[in-house]
């Protein structure tokens, strides 16, 4: 039922402070069944044979721990300057 699913809520910011806007947003991890926050990072897009690039950035999701935030089962995530100095 598309009820019971969470809405799609996208945040924008420079995460990596490069000039360029990056995502996050909650996904549903399907093999664990859980929710989680994740950092997609805009970079440079490397097209070969098989993936052609339509422009020449695009949204990579970061797998690795330090960009998956906690806590899990989350329902909404942001970016947010704590000490307000743009970095």
């Amino acid at each position: 039922s598309p009820f019971n699913q969470i809405p799609i809520s996208i945040k924008i910011a420079d995460y990596n402070l490069d000039g360029y806007p990056d995502m996050v947003t909650v996904m549903n991890e399907s093999v664990s069944g859980t929710i989680t926050s994740i950092v997609f990072l805009n970079q440079p897009c490397e097209a070969d044979a098989n993936s052609p690039c339509t422009y020449n950035r695009t949204f990579i999701p970061q797998t690795h721990e330090k960009f998956i935030l906690k806590p899990s089962n989350s329902t909404l995530a942001a970016f947010f300057d704590i000490l307000d100095n743009v970095k």
